[in-house]
């Protein structure tokens, strides 16, 4: 919350605002205060706005800052949690060899679901039925059968003491691969068991532990295993009995793979399922050419594999191979010459490798932008995803693959390209090419002015501003497409096409052609409680909460509270809760504050109190903001600023000491 406060020994107004109460200790204040430097409320108004914005992005900044500094301390507890686990197990691989085990108790149980809760239970030779506890299924392996053969071969190899964690460890790089957290949040919270001090809370420090604690489980190498354990665990991929899963961490993934063991949509070629997805999906025709490129592609790097077959590694080998062609390359082209794909990586990579090796005063040799590889990879993703979702079993190989120099968010690009700021865009409309130049050519563009032009540099301005588009894009919209706007078209030929600006009332401004400066022209501007208008109705319903209706004898307010409003219209009566009876009196003095306000001049005849308000004026007659002529009192010309301040003075209803009501100043 911010307003404008005014110290006693200041004439100036103060800026404040609250800081919000999470980020006080970082602050170490309670509010923001600022001198505004001014005593003109419309310069005070100004630079409130701006300081207002400078501290609402000030306060993003520090709750981002707080958050990422939250999710650092947890990651570095968790890391004391694994290290004081490992000293009371006696190593690190008997602490994460104890957490995998965990882990794989509660996703199993978790697949069994409701089947054997409450089934009894056998302590020594006593039967005990335990209460049922139903948990959620933990999202990991999905087919039935290959959840058959995870169990199987955890009893085949887990607890015998020659490789314990090996077959653990795949079920935690598939949670991981699938960014499964929250249901796994009981086993990670054991952590806190170790560590007291781990916040898991709110969500994205959760999930930042989550991950952190997956990948150390999925990742550790085990020092007790055996040298070759991964070489001798090869044969249980090749065996044409029921296969095991295929998960991204198994060795076994970079067999040969044997011909005709797949079938369905498994066994499509990679053309072929490009094609399926096609049907499928219906993607536009953009996404479609995107994916044709990505499976040519592919196809003369690899050949056209059965989808089945396509592992992780080949996926990664391609971001890798893609990411060093060089720009402007059509396969088409490469095939024709009689070369392969390959062939031209290889010249491209042997010329970086030259570059990099000299002095480096030419240029690097070009390679796709990150986008260009992220397009293909994500193309070859799509296509992956759609045969994984289909099936509903099996992992995307090809999903959450990293491209090196790719994000999309802005904050995590290299060289990001940056909005417009707030102060950026007001020092833009700030000029006189918006605000009026002083004439067409060059020169008087830039000079202070009447005249506002509605020609190319106006509308390429707007269009670079707000639709984004690059520099050779708007120098085409403003050769060929943007022409001079004449405005006699719409507004008669008395106009001369010019877009100028007038002052409305003591406060606006409106172009020359709009009604609102047509009425202040030819003085039928009128004034009610929504500001400054050219309908000449005395009469104003207010609907909704708080509005006022003005009547020429009195005013409504309907009640403040929107549920008493609701109430009062559910009910079917008038929902008015206060009302002030104008007199006569009242009414003239309304039509002298309007008079004023709307043309600078108002009549005071037939007021009783004009020698009071004479007196109250007496400091604005001084410094020559008013004229007297007989009755009637004019503004000057520069006390536009002041008008209301001047018109307050003919309120005889108004107390200087009374806050209720609001004040000009």
């Amino acid at each position: 919350m911010s307003h404008s406060v005014r110290r006693k020994k200041s004439k100036n107004e103060q800026f404040r605002m609250v800081v919000p109460a999470d980020l006080r200790a970082m602050v170490g204040k309670t509010a923001w205060t600022e001198s505004l430097g001014t005593t003109d409320p419309l310069l005070a108004a100004e630079k409130r706005g701006m300081l207002i914005a400078r501290h609402k992005a000030l306060i993003r900044e520090l709750r981002a800052s707080n958050g990422r500094r939250a999710e650092v301390e947890a990651l570095g507890l968790l890391d004391r949690a694994f290290t004081g686990l490992a000293v009371a197990r006696g190593s690190m691989d008997a602490a994460v060899g104890q957490q995998l085990n965990l882990l794989a108790t509660f996703v199993c149980d978790s697949w069994a679901g409701g089947e054997e809760a409450g089934q009894p239970q056998w302590w020594g030779d006593i039967p005990v039925h335990e209460p049922a506890t139903i948990i959620d299924v933990v999202p990991s392996i999905d087919a039935e059968r290959e959840r058959d053969v995870f169990r199987l071969r955890a009893e085949i190899l887990e607890g015998r003491g020659i490789a314990d964690g090996l077959v653990y460890q795949e079920l935690a790089t598939i949670l991981l691969r699938r960014r499964i957290f929250r249901p796994i949040w009981f086993v990670v919270s054991y952590m806190r068991s170790i560590e007291p001090r781990l916040n898991l809370e709110p969500d994205n420090v959760y999930d930042a532990v989550a991950e952190a604690y997956l990948r150390k489980l999925a990742e550790h190498r085990f020092d007790c295993w055996p040298s070759n354990i991964h070489a001798a665990m090869i044969p249980f991929a090749q065996t044409n009995a029921p296969q095991p899963i295929t998960l991204p961490s198994l060795p076994a993934k970079a067999a040969a793979p044997t011909p005709g063991r797949h079938n369905g949509l498994l066994a499509m070629p990679l053309t072929e399922a490009c094609r399926y997805w096609q049907e499928q999906r219906r993607p536009g025709a953009s996404a479609i050419t995107e994916a044709k490129r990505a499976v040519a592609r592919f196809v003369a790097l690899f050949g056209d594999v059965v989808v089945g077959d396509i592992t992780r590694d080949q996926v990664i080998e391609f971001r890798n191979l893609v990411s060093d062609i060089p720009p402007q390359t059509e396969l088409a082209r490469v095939v024709a010459s009689g070369r392969t794909l390959r062939s031209v990586i290889d010249a491209a990579r042997k010329a970086r490798r030259e570059w990099e090796a000299g002095d480096r005063n030419q240029p690097a040799p070009d390679r796709l932008a990150p986008g260009s590889v992220k397009k293909d990879v994500g193309a070859i993703s799509s296509i992956l995803g759609k045969i994984q979702s289909d099936l509903g079993q099996g992992v995307n190989v090809a999903a959450d693959i990293e491209i090196a120099g790719y994000s999309k968010t802005r904050k995590g690009q290299k060289r990001p390209r940056l909005p417009f700021t707030s102060a950026m865009m007001q020092t833009l409309f700030d000029s006189p090419l918006f605000t009026g130049c002083a004439g067409k050519g060059d020169a008087a563009r830039a000079k202070p002015g009447p005249h506002v032009y509605q020609d190319e540099l106006y509308w390429c301005l707007l269009f670079g501003v707000v639709g984004g588009p690059r520099l050779g894009e708007i120098g085409q919209i403003a050769l060929k497409d943007i022409h001079e706007c004449d405005l006699r078209r719409t507004y008669g030929e008395e106009f001369d096409g010019r877009c100028t600006y007038r002052a409305v009332g003591f406060d606006h401004f409106a172009q020359a052609h709009d009604p609102l400066a047509r009425a202040a022209a030819n003085g039928t501007l009128h004034r009610n409680f929504q500001g400054f208008t050219d309908d000449p109705a005395d009469i104003v319903i207010g609907l909704g909460a708080s509005a006022i209706s003005a009547f020429p004898d009195r005013l409504l307010q309907n009640a403040k509270s929107a549920g008493a409003w609701h109430q009062a219209i559910g009910a079917g009566r008038f929902a008015t809760t206060r009302g002030i009876h104008r007199s006569p009196l009242d009414q003239r003095r309304g039509q002298a504050i309007a008079a004023l306000l709307c043309h600078g001049v108002a009549n005071l005849d037939g007021l009783p109190e004009r020698g009071a308000i004479r007196g109250r004026l007496h400091r604005f007659e001084q410094v020559g903001l008013v004229a007297w002529d007989g009755a009637r009192l004019r503004l000057a010309a520069d006390a536009l600023p002041y008008a209301r301040s001047i018109a307050a003075a003919f309120d005889a209803w108004r107390n200087e000491e009374d806050m209720r009501f609001s004040h000009a100043v």
